[in-house]
């Protein structure tokens, strides 16, 4: 399975071409390699249109560095009332199917091993 083939735009006058898939992505950043490969793994035939000349989008050239949490300094700080309230509403809430159930479970256990802890 070939994910991606480089097409050197400069080199060519417009043209058009004529090329059938299921499905058609527009843009090869990391949304719509993702939705690429996802199609792909389903059987799906996949066209990705790129105005660059390299896949990857926002994630070629944001150097390494992404946002996480400091668990460390997230283990210091207190919830607010506000936000025990969201997580109480959430977690008392009638689930949407299995996957939403075991998502719930998952926070419940992670909320009363913070409240047991303090």
């Amino acid at each position: 399975m070939t994910l991606y083939k480089k097409v050197e735009t400069a080199a060519y006058e417009k043209q058009e071409i004529k090329k059938e898939a299921d499905v058609v992505v527009v843009g090869g950043g990391g949304a719509g390699l993702v939705a690429a490969i996802s199609a792909a793994e389903e059987g799906a035939s996949v066209i990705i249109v790129e105005k660059a000349e390299f896949l990857g989008g926002n994630l070629s050239v944001f150097g390494g560095i992404y946002n996480s949490p400091d668990a460390e300094k997230q283990d210091s700080l207190d919830m607010s009332e506000g936000e025990i309230s969201m997580i109480e509403e959430a977690i008392s809430a009638t689930p949407e199917n299995d996957d939403h159930a075991q998502a719930m479970a998952a926070v419940k256990a992670d909320y009363e091993e913070w409240k047991a802890n303090g």
